[in-house]
C-alpha cells in the first residue's frame, strides 16, 4: 500500500493506493460424490434388522412349542406351521438388514430389499391365517365338548393373538426397511457423478487485482488553479 500527500490551496490531499493481492493458491478441486446409500441409513436398518431377528426368534420358538404340545388341536395357522416358516424368514430378513447396515454395499442392500418385500407379503398372508384361526375359535366351544382341553385351547388362542401382534409388527418393519432400501437402489444408473468446484487462482503481482482508493477530507478533485503570467 502506497500513500502520497499533495499540497493544494484547499488543503493537503491524501491519495492512498491500495493494492490487494490474493494469496498464491492452486486450483482446488473439491469432489462431492453423491451417496445413494445415505437414504438407506436414514431408515435405521440396524435397529429394524435387530427387531426382525427378535420377532423371528420369538415366533419360531413359540411355533415349535405349540406344534409339540397342541398336536391334537386342529387350528389352521398351526396346521400349516405359520409361526415356524415365518419366523425363519424374518430372521433371514433381519440378518440381511443388519449386514447391509454394517457393510453398506449395493448387493447387500438389494438382498435386504428383496427379502423384506417377501417378508412383508408373507406377513400379510400370515395375519390373514391368524385372523381366520381366531374367528374359527369363536365357533368352537371346546370347553363344553372337551372340558379337559379347555385350558390348552385358551392358551393356544392367546398365543395366536400374540403371534398376530408380532406379525403385524414384522409387517410394518419389513415395509419400512423395503421403502428405504428402494430409495437407495431403485435408480436407472449407479454411475457416480462428481461435482467439482474450482477456485480462482490469481498470482501475486497481477495488475488486475490493484484497486485505487482516493480519500480526501474536503473533496476528491484537485483544487482550482489560475494561470499567473510572469513579466
Amino acid at each position: 500500500m502506497a500513500t502520497t500527500v499533495t499540497a493544494g490551496s484547499a488543503g493537503p490531499i491524501t491519495i492512498i493506493n491500495r493494492f490487494i493481492t490474493q494469496p498464491h493458491t492452486t486450483s482446488a478441486a473439491i469432489p462431492a460424490k453423491p451417496q445413494p446409500l445415505e437414504k438407506f441409513h436414514k431408515g435405521e436398518p440396524l435397529a429394524l434388522g435387530i427387531t426382525q431377528i427378535l420377532v423371528g426368534a420369538v415366533q419360531f420358538a413359540v411355533g415349535v412349542v405349540m406344534a409339540m404340545v397342541n398336536s391334537y388341536l386342529w387350528i389352521m395357522a398351526l396346521s400349516v406351521h405359520v409361526p415356524i416358516w415365518s419366523g425363519l424368514l424374518y430372521i433371514i430378513s433381519g440378518a440381511l438388514s443388519v449386514a447391509a447396515a454394517k457393510n453398506p454395499k449395493i448387493q447387500l442392500v438389494k438382498g435386504s430389499l428383496g427379502m423384506n418385500i417377501i417378508s412383508s407379503v408373507l406377513a400379510g398372508c400370515a395375519m390373514i391365517l391368524y385372523l381366520i384361526s381366531l374367528m374359527e375359535s369363536r365357533h368352537q366351544n371346546r370347553c363344553n365338548w372337551y372340558p379337559e382341553e379347555c385350558m390348552a385351547f385358551k392358551v393356544t388362542m392367546a398365543c395366536i393373538m400374540v403371534l398376530f401382534l408380532f406379525t403385524f409388527l414384522e409387517f410394518v418393519v419389513s415395509i419400512s426397511t423395503a421403502a428405504f432400501g428402494c430409495k437407495a437402489v431403485c435408480r436407472n444408473s449407479y454411475s457416480e457423478v462428481s461435482v467439482v468446484i474450482y477456485q480462482n487462482m490469481v498470482p501475486p503481482g497481477d495488475p488486475t487485482t490493484a484497486t485505487n482508493t482516493h480519500t480526501d477530507a474536503v473533496a476528491c478533485t484537485p483544487p482550482p488553479y489560475t494561470d499567473i503570467a510572469t513579466p
